[in-house]
């Protein structure tokens, strides 16, 4: 629980939506010892299983990116539904 001032609580409440509402712009690089969730948009480079973990996975409500990696490979998006994903087979 959160206590204190209204003023305090919406900034505290602006920064978590505009941390996740933001994008991983292109140029930008992104890079996880696991798998990578995104609530928006990836544009730029996402690695998931930096530390060469295969069985991690990248996820996001919608992916037009310049580079996805797990575990060192490259991989392709899967464009589905209401999110896309990337994951070894």
């Amino acid at each position: 629980i959160i206590i204190g001032d209204p003023d305090r609580l919406r900034a505290v409440a602006q920064d978590f939506i505009e941390h996740y509402e933001n994008r991983v712009e292109e140029g930008a690089t992104v890079a996880s010892k696991g798998n990578v969730i995104v609530t928006g948009t990836i544009y730029g480079t996402v690695i998931a299983g930096a530390a060469g973990r295969t069985d991690a996975v990248i996820a996001a409500l919608h992916m037009q990116p310049k580079k996805l990696r797990i575990g060192g490979i490259k991989v392709k998006p899967v464009i589905g539904g209401s999110y896309s994903w990337a994951k070894l087979l």
